[in-house]
């Protein structure tokens, strides 16, 4: 399973596309709330960050990393 952190509008063609291209099952988290919540309750094989979320909220950032 992969965990897919984005507040796009997007997110859910984006994780279409990553369960196209891996047969993987993709998670969405909106925020790092979310995904530490998630991470938590879940193992995932891997996990897969906006890097413009990043940006824009670097110290949450480094709670999930």
């Amino acid at each position: 399973m992969i965990l897919l952190i984005t507040p796009s509008g997007r997110a859910e063609e984006c994780a279409k596309a990553l369960e196209q291209a891996t047969s993987e099952c993709v998670q969405i988290a909106q925020n790092f709330r979310q995904a530490v919540t998630q991470l938590r309750a879940e193992e995932y094989q891997a996990v897969v960050i906006d890097q413009c979320l990043m940006e824009a909220e670097p110290g949450e950032s480094e709670t999930v990393l």
